[in-house]
């Protein structure tokens, strides 16, 4: 299964009309809701109120969404102004064959997925890295196996302003077994998911020296229960 991401809404716009439903792929709050579980633009229950909350627990200030009040309390649509969530496909060859395992050659591979899509920043390991051209990716080489690195995730905007916020993981590359992600912390404000909740990935054949890992996928901000998994399985729409 892969994430197919060409027809997902950029974001929510910065002003405008905007509304839960039927205002479009671009102004429906449900439908970028949907980028991290099945949400469909006519979604019962949607109300303002019910969408604050969940914006606040699996977005928050790290997708721009400015509303961190208690349900019940004042929420407004201008609120969701500006709201995006980014996400990204990352995969892992590790370090290959050497008789003292000195090569430090393993490789991380990342790209990104919905935000802006416009410009991507990535920093590990001391470098910076852009992707401008969409599905295209970038490549971290040079890698010592059982190093665990963060890896910084930054999106731009069409006019190349800050989208919003960066948000990072940490990223560890492997010799002999399988290399693994996990969020920063706990909260998700600032990660792409949990730190209690690592993801290993997996490998054609099983893991081993020199491997390519299968892709993974990730969203920003902590992983909704009832939707879509981080992982290998994730799909999109």
């Amino acid at each position: 299964m892969a994430v197919d991401d060409s027809s997902a809404p950029q974001g929510i716009p910065k002003s405008g009309e905007i509304s839960p439903g039927n205002t479009g792929a671009n102004r429906s709050i449900n439908l970028v809701k949907n980028i991290k579980t099945s949400t469909s633009r006519t979604e019962g229950n949607s109300s303002v109120n019910s969408l604050r909350n969940w914006f606040r627990t699996y977005v928050g200030i790290t997708g721009n969404f400015s509303n961190a009040q208690a349900d019940g309390q004042q929420v407004n649509l201008s609120d969701f102004y500006d709201t995006t969530i980014l996400g990204v496909i990352v995969t892992t060859r590790n370090e290959t064959t050497s008789q003292y395992g000195t090569n430090d050659d393993a490789i991380v591979n990342i790209g990104g997925l919905f935000g802006e899509k416009y410009k991507y920043y990535f920093s590990m390991n001391n470098q910076q890295k852009v992707q401008t051209v969409l599905g295209s990716g970038v490549s971290f080489t040079g890698l010592p196996a059982g190093t665990q690195y963060n890896l910084v995730v930054s999106s731009y905007d069409t006019d190349d302003t800050v989208a919003q916020p960066s948000a990072s993981f940490k990223i560890t590359v492997a010799y002999d077994g399988a290399g693994n992600v996990r969020g920063q912390n706990t909260t998700g404000i600032g990660s792409f998911g949990s730190s209690t909740s690592p993801i290993t990935f997996t490998y054609s054949g099983g893991a081993g020296r020199g491997k390519t890992s299968n892709p993974l996928y990730m969203l920003q901000g902590l992983q909704d229960p009832s939707g879509r998994p981080y992982g290998t399985s994730m799909s999109y729409p």
